[in-house]
């Protein structure tokens, strides 16, 4: 299947390292605006998994109340699906996957009105 242009983003956060492990800001936006990113993220949600290959979605918010998702895995990896689910959008179902891990350290910007789904896929 051919990509379809849904709206994702995939983020490499700056952050620092040294021997007591890292730190980066999750939500910086004054960098987000300059990638252009240009949004408030209204809540900051957390969830764990207890066994790998656990399912998780397909969930989205309907407008007045869609925001977008940033998301971020601090332990394992994450395969992350966004799905099209806007009614009467040209590729209204199309879906696109990628991973995110707590070794590469990316976020993932999933726009409003996509639905998403996460499968925990464990350890790495």
């Amino acid at each position: 299947m051919t990509a379809p242009p849904v709206q994702l983003q995939l983020i490499k956060p700056v952050g620092s390292v040294d021997p007591r492990g890292w730190f980066s800001d999750a939500s910086d936006y004054v960098t987000f605006k300059t990638i252009g990113i240009d949004g408030e993220f209204v809540e900051n949600t957390h969830s764990m998994s207890e066994r790998a290959y656990t399912v998780r979605g397909l969930h989205f918010q309907t407008r007045p109340r869609d925001r977008e998702k940033l998301i971020q895995c601090t332990r394992g990896r994450v395969f992350d699906v966004a799905v099209d689910v806007r009614a009467g959008s040209s590729i209204f179902g199309e879906w696109v996957w990628t991973e995110v891990s707590a070794s590469n350290s990316f976020q993932l910007l999933v726009q409003a009105a996509y639905g998403r789904a996460i499968l925990a896929a464990g350890e790495e």
